[in-house]
């Protein structure tokens, strides 16, 4: 709004933005003005998950703050598609922790694998127990079907280290082919030793 009052009079700007103030784009507002507009503000979860998309932490605290009906979920969704790490763990663990059911989490996983953002995945990745094999080759073929090479070496170098015997190549070059990335195939293809 500052950059607005440098042209026009306090009351103009104000109306401006009080009619751009419920679209699905804040990208011209200040935390300032979120605060100050926030009698206006009707769409909070809008406003919430344009901050998530963009990486706006200080605006994403002022909701939680207020207590305003956010689609949390959500917000953890295109925060963790975008690469915003420290937002992803903001809101599972000052926000929904405990509330955060395993099924949300594996979509919050998919989101961050989808958007290419490996430091995100990192930070998702659940340790495997000793009860069950790791979900690494799941999460490797997922990666190839979404072309994302960087992901793919990731839990590629996982299930290496788990061992040929666990390996199932058939299963790895049909998600590689279905992504269609050459490296990616390529990868699948030098992983192992096959022919042994």
């Amino acid at each position: 709004m500052k950059a607005l009052e440098t042209h026009l009079n306090i009351d103009t700007s104000a109306i401006i933005f009080k009619f751009l103030i419920n679209g699905d784009d804040y990208t011209p507002f200040t935390i300032d003005d979120i605060k100050l507009l926030s009698k206006e503000i009707t769409e909070w979860n809008e406003c919430a998950q344009w901050a998530a998309k963009e990486g706006r932490s200080e605006i994403l605290e002022y909701i939680s703050i207020l207590g305003k009906s956010v689609n949390w979920i959500m917000c953890a969704n295109n925060a963790a598609f975008h690469g915003h790490t420290n937002l992803v763990n903001y809101i599972r663990f000052d926000i929904l922790y405990g509330y955060l059911e395993m099924g949300d989490y594996y979509e919050l996983f998919c989101s961050a694998v989808e958007g290419g953002h490996l430091d995100t995945v990192i930070s998702l990745d659940i340790e495997p127990d000793e009860d069950r094999k790791p979900p690494w080759e799941n999460d490797m073929c997922y990666a190839a079907e979404h072309k994302q090479l960087e992901i793919v070496k990731y839990f590629g170098a996982k299930v290496i280290d788990l061992g040929i015997m666990y390996a199932d190549r058939e299963e790895y070059m049909k998600s590689a082919k279905k992504g269609g990335d050459p490296r990616i195939i390529r990868y699948v293809e030098t992983m192992f030793d096959w022919k042994h």
